[in-house]
């Protein structure tokens, strides 16, 4: 695993999301872009949904992803599931600075930290696709 100065830094990954991602996997952004702490994303017709953490201690030094709960966790490298709730405000939430509600409230959270694009980019195609019953 990197050191947390050479991690995938927030804003980077949020706008590799917006910029290579977003139209090609059909990710509906779930809060207003002036957001500073998190931004959410919903994943086309399936309902699932993720938050990239844009704010706190380490928002800006590393990229943290939130998913919903998941049977099985990616075995991608350069990917770390942290284990403990993570415990923000926008996360915890029942729902989006839009109006959407939030599928991540009360707990029912994977957090993982992406090292780099290329582990972001695998990572996000994996949830999206919904191959997460078993390991990429």
């Amino acid at each position: 695993m990197a050191s947390i100065k050479n991690k995938l830094a927030a804003k980077e990954a949020l706008k590799f999301i917006h910029n290579n991602l977003k139209a090609e996997l059909n990710l509906i952004p779930l809060d207003e872009m002036h957001r500073s702490k998190a931004h959410g994303f919903g994943v086309g017709e399936s309902g699932k949904q993720f938050v990239v953490i844009l704010g706190g201690s380490d928002g800006a030094l590393q990229t943290r992803i939130i998913t919903e709960k998941l049977p099985v966790l990616p075995l991608i490298t350069d990917v770390t599931h942290k284990p403990n709730i993570y415990k923000g405000a926008r996360v915890n939430q029942q729902n989006t600075s839009l109006g959407y509600k939030n599928n991540l409230f009360n707990g029912n959270q994977c957090s993982f930290i992406v090292d780099n694009l290329s582990a972001l980019d695998q990572l996000i195609r994996w949830y999206v696709t919904g191959n997460t019953e078993s390991a990429f």
